[in-house]
């Protein structure tokens, strides 16, 4: 992959990641609204994650995952690598918080009272299938876990399966997931085409740049002119409102589709670009790479925390201090846990590799090695 073109995606996946923090972060009971201009494009960051997945693992199949071992043991590895602790850090900050200050708690998210049957739920993946919609507990960013996996999987039998076999595993995974998470998939499948476009294709320097800023600019009016709600209105006129809102995080499908063909555009764009853009980003090369680590648990951890530390001081959002130190010491517990999950991911793929190897012995059906 280009280098200059892997640094971006790891650029934007480092501002998505900090999109979503702020999107939680200007909620009444953490700030006292200062955050509301930057922080409302949580959903559109997550429609870029979607889309930088697709691309780097269409890259990884193609360079270096190459079989269905390597393939399925580096997902789980980078799924439960911060799923577990997520999991763990969601449940310990919950109890606690909740005892501490019961009134940060005392919401339709928190409540659950299947404790045990929630988590299994969340550790399968299983969260958002059809049109359930099971929250882990206060951790809402960890919905998108329940599409990115199945997404894992429809790849991987698309790529590693043959005739017959693939069409019906295909239709297996379709029907256990139902289309709420096939609705956003077009999104995750624009990244794996702009992958493959970036080794076969190359855009001009003036059509990149038009690209690049055009995908910008539309972006700005599709925001002014509220695209979203519009898309929103007519979908649900069309669906009808008992169905619109059973599709949950899918409700936006059309508007999130088209952000999709927004943001292939502009990353193609950059992809023109490179031999301008790249003498630019090569010299944030260290930072860009240093931060992109702590993305995922960014993502997966903050909201827990940010109610967790809003129970512990028992928060006033309209102290400044309080609003710091709610923010600060989130980050630093994303710092701390970002650094013990990249010293035990080498451990937890090995243990996932020999489960994987047993697994193919006593199936060989299912190809594996």
């Amino acid at each position: 992959m280009n280098k200059a073109f892997s640094l971006y995606l790891d650029f934007t996946r480092i501002g998505a990641s900090a999109l979503v923090f702020l999107a939680h972060a200007r909620y009444s009971r953490f700030t006292n609204g200062w955050l509301d201009p930057i922080g409302a494009y949580g959903l559109e960051a997550v429609m870029l994650f979607f889309v930088l997945s697709g691309i780097v693992i269409a890259y990884v199949v193609s360079e270096k995952e190459t079989t269905p071992l390597a393939y399925f043991s580096s997902r789980f590895t980078r799924l439960y690598s911060v799923v577990i602790p997520a999991i763990l850090i969601t449940l310990v900050a919950d109890i606690i918080g909740a005892y501490l200050y019961p009134i940060e708690y005392n919401t339709n998210w928190y409540a659950s009272p299947y404790l045990l049957l929630n988590i299994v739920i969340n550790f399968l993946f299983l969260n958002e299938i059809w049109f359930a919609s099971v929250q882990l507990f206060s951790n809402s960013p960890f919905w998108s876990m329940g599409y990115e996996f199945w997404y894992y999987m429809l790849y991987g039998a698309l790529i590693f399966t043959k005739r017959y076999a693939r069409i019906v595993l295909l239709l297996l995974i379709c029907l256990l997931i139902g289309p709420k998470i096939l609705l956003l998939f077009p999104l995750w499948l624009a990244g794996v085409f702009i992958y493959h476009f970036s080794k076969r294709r190359l855009v001009s320097i003036p059509l990149g740049c038009l690209y690049f800023l055009g995908s910008i600019l539309i972006f700005m009016l599709m925001d002014h002119y509220k695209v979203h709600d519009y898309c929103d209105a007519k979908t649900a006129a069309l669906l009808g409102s008992s169905l619109f809102n059973k599709l949950s995080w899918s409700q936006s499908f059309i508007y999130c589709d088209l952000l999709g063909i927004l943001i292939s555009f502009h990353y193609i764009g950059f992809l023109g670009l490179a031999p301008v853009l790249s003498p630019i980003i090569q010299r944030f090369k260290k930072p860009i790479q240093y931060l992109a680590v702590y993305t995922f648990p960014l993502y997966l951890l903050h909201y827990p925390l940010l109610h967790f530390f809003a129970a512990l001081i028992k928060a006033q959002p309209s102290r400044l201090f309080d609003e710091a130190l709610i923010l600060v010491a989130t980050l630093i517990c994303v710092w701390l846990a970002g650094n013990a999950i990249e010293r035990k991911k080498g451990k937890l793929k090995t243990e996932i590799d020999k489960i994987l190897n047993r697994v193919s012995k006593k199936m060989p059906y299912l190809r594996l090695s």
